[in-house]
């Protein structure tokens, strides 16, 4: 193989690893319902937004399952590994799954709560000091919840969009 031709193969193989990169992109859900929140909060003189996405599922308006989807401007390596702690305290519990990635300078946690395998007690062990009070799982005594309690509870100042 000459020299001209390795250069070109190469060069492929480098646009197509650029490719590749490009199509990264942040998850969307096909779910029954998909809400909505932006937040904007300024600190050290910088403003920082980020947005909220709430995917639910349900079925004869019992919620079974929700993604939550929080987007942010990547800030530190101290970031990173807080969200790989979050992650594996999360990953422990039945019936949740959690995860991160990014997208260019922006930073995705999601977090899979499937509501018919959730156990309140176990989350009440492993991550009750870690609930805001305003939390669902701090809020209910069972689970699943209707999806009226799941609108009151979870989502004020949400915008909500049903498919």
């Amino acid at each position: 193989m000459n020299l001209k031709k390795l250069s070109v193969m190469i060069l492929m193989l480098l646009s197509c690893i650029a490719c590749k990169d490009n199509d990264v992109h942040i998850n969307k859900y096909e779910s029954d319902m998909t809400c909505t929140q932006s937040f904007s909060e300024v600190i050290d003189d910088e403003e920082l937004k980020s947005t909220s996405n709430v995917f639910i599922y349900n079925d004869d308006e019992i919620v079974t399952k929700a993604i939550y989807q929080s987007i942010g401007k990547y800030t530190s390596i101290n970031e990173l590994n807080m969200y790989e702690e979050i992650i594996k305290i999360y990953n422990s519990i039945s019936g949740i799954e959690a995860s991160f990635y990014q997208v260019d300078d922006e930073i995705i946690l999601e977090i899979t709560y499937d509501y018919l395998k959730v156990d309140i007690d176990e989350v009440e062990m492993k991550i009750g000091n870690m609930l805001d009070d305003d939390s669902l799982l701090k809020k209910v005594d069972k689970l699943p919840i209707t999806l009226e309690e799941f609108k009151s509870l979870e989502l004020t100042n949400y915008e909500c969009e049903v498919r």
